[in-house]
Formats: C-alpha cells, sequence, structure tokens
C-alpha cells in the first residue's frame, strides 16, 4: 500500500498545493484586469477622439465603430481582388466615383 496516502499527508499535500494554486490564479486575475481595465481606457480615449475631432463625420456620428469603414475599405482592396468585382466595373458608380462622395 504504498501508493495510497495516509489522511494527515494527502491534506497537507492538498492545502500546499491549493495555496499555491490560489497565489497563482489571483495573479493571473490581477493581470486579466489590467488588461481589460486598459483596454477600456483606450476605448474611451478613442471614443473622446472621434466625438470632438471635425474632420470625419462619420467617425463623429458613429464614435469608435466608425473607424472599421477606414479599415475595410483598406481591406477591401484585398477582398475584391478574389471575390467581388473590380474597382470600375460597377454600375452606375463605380468604387472609384463613389469614393468621391
Amino acid at each position: 500500500m504504498g501508493f495510497i496516502f495516509s489522511s494527515r499527508r494527502q491534506t497537507d499535500y492538498v492545502h500546499q498545493h491549493a495555496k499555491f494554486l490560489d497565489q497563482r490564479s489571483g495573479v493571473y486575475v490581477g493581470a486579466f484586469i489590467f488588461v481589460l481595465g486598459t483596454l477600456v481606457l483606450i476605448v474611451i480615449g478613442m471614443y473622446i477622439a472621434d466625438v470632438t475631432q471635425k474632420k470625419q463625420a462619420i467617425r463623429r456620428n458613429y464614435p469608435v465603430v466608425g473607424r472599421f469603414r477606414y479599415q475595410f475599405e483598406h481591406l477591401g482592396e484585398f477582398f475584391r481582388q478574389y471575390f467581388f468585382a473590380m474597382d470600375r466595373e460597377e454600375l452606375p458608380f463605380n468604387r472609384a466615383e463613389r469614393s468621391w462622395v
């Protein structure tokens, strides 16, 4: 019966490792809260910057989310190359003419 621990040794083993896990999980929770708080502060900063700027109406009317338009517009070249029509094939207004508006 070498593999069976006595109840005293077993409880000491469990308590020793439970303390270690509690300390380590506290570090992970703290790091998660720090990262989450940092992301919230970044989004708040982006919101304030979008609402107060005067150049782009999309960003002023749709703060934070309006920024995705410009990223998708940039990625659109890649997607149109493989999936959609080219820049000047669409009717009645092609993509080049629509970017003027």
